[in-house]
């Protein structure tokens, strides 16, 4: 939930992102803890059709749907690949901006912060 639509007053709630967080039980841990690195071919499953289908003016879900596809590179553990997307489909005026309010946001996301902690082991 961390990009709900008051994150982006852009964004209604009916294009918020939401990416589903993929979970692995760890015995070390003795609990689950999230796994979408670890199944990127699943976590970005129809990724294609999501890119393909990304409204082609500003409007109605033009940040919403490059935020949705941002997030499931990044939740994948595809940093570069995700950042290099937005940046290469993102061209409104408020790009500085709205990378920004991002990186802030995924500096808080508890989901995001494991994720490349542990990417970066792999």
């Amino acid at each position: 939930g961390d990009f709900w639509y008051y994150t982006f007053s852009d964004i209604s709630m009916s294009e918020t992102p939401v990416v589903t967080v993929v979970f692995r039980y760890d015995k070390k841990a003795g609990k689950y803890l999230p796994a979408n690195h670890l199944f990127p071919a699943y976590s970005l499953a129809g990724i294609d059709a999501r890119i393909a289908a990304l409204p082609p003016h500003e409007g109605y879900n033009y940040l919403g749907a490059r935020v949705d596809v941002l997030l499931h590179y990044l939740y994948a553990g595809k940093e570069k690949e995700g950042w290099t997307f937005f940046d290469r489909s993102y061209q409104a005026k408020d790009k500085v901006q709205v990378k920004a309010k991002i990186k802030n946001v995924l500096k808080d996301s508890r989901v995001y912060q494991y994720i490349q902690k542990q990417h970066r082991k792999i």
